[in-house]
């Protein structure tokens, strides 16, 4: 279980839940962190034996071009009111979406449940629940949004977006939850600025030249961090060093010789 890098303000209880799971990790021979952010708030903690171990990631570039593509993508499960992608969604919807040219559409792709988010669909937000292939809203897409105000672990749909060629605008959090940097493999604004997170999306939107440099920077990082090889080895790394057993103390006859 990841450490929470980065809590909701609002939520009671957040200092207790992250010192138990600090406390479990604490007794296990290995522990795995998904992110640098986690990996350091563990090691800080007194988890001596946490090693980083990201995502696999397997993916084909989608190829249409920029000026064949229009719309927002946003993706990730909507099944309970108050989880950080119903929060984010809603921030989106109402907060940053009115910032926006009244042209742009955001497509919402996951289970939806939340009687929260079933009320957020508009014209403008459309919902098409849980869906098996993805591969033609990565295509159609002209930009991904992550506007998540507070999670935990390494954001997968970020990665998914990126590898498939689709240029990312988040939040601060999952910029540092990734290691990315905004300006090089996406744009990032604030969690609490609506306005600014809107004006990086019109950037995108608007400037191929950008686009084009966001979009083969974040796919060249996800090709390298997270490539099935890496991971795998990584992965064979970590368990052999606790796979590996403790040297014996001489015995006493080994000693005399």
């Amino acid at each position: 279980r990841a450490v929470v890098e980065d809590g909701d303000p609002e939520s009671a209880g957040i200092a207790s839940a992250i010192e138990r799971e600090l406390e479990l990790a604490r007794r296990a021979d290995l522990v795995f962190a998904v992110s640098p952010g986690e990996l350091d708030a563990m090691t800080s903690r007194g988890v001596e034996q946490a090693r980083r171990l990201g995502h696999a990631v397997t993916a084909g570039e989608t190829t249409t071009p920029f000026a064949k593509r229009s719309g927002l993508l946003f993706v990730g499960n909507l099944d309970e009111d108050g989880s950080p992608n119903v929060d984010s969604l809603a921030w989106f919807s109402r907060q940053v979406l009115p910032h926006l040219p009244a042209s742009v559409v955001l497509e919402v792709v996951g289970s939806c449940l939340s009687v929260q988010a079933r009320g957020l669909e508009s014209e403008r937000i459309r919902l098409h629940g849980r869906v098996e292939d993805l591969e033609a809203f990565y295509s159609r897409a002209r930009l991904f949004v992550a506007p998540t105000r507070f999670s935990a672990g390494l954001p997968i749909k970020v990665l998914d977006a990126a590898a498939r060629g689709v240029p990312v605008v988040a939040t601060q959090l999952l910029e540092r939850q990734l290691g990315w940097e905004s300006g090089v493999e996406l744009l990032s604004a604030p969690r609490t600025d609506a306005r600014e997170f809107a004006a990086l999306v019109t950037d995108v939107y608007r400037d191929e030249a950008l686009w084009q440099r966001l979009r083969q920077a974040a796919r060249d990082r996800v090709l390298r961090d997270c490539s099935p090889r890496r991971f795998a080895n990584d992965l064979l790394s970590a368990l052999a060093a606790i796979d590996r057993p403790a040297p014996r103390p001489p015995t006493s006859e080994s000693a005399a010789s």
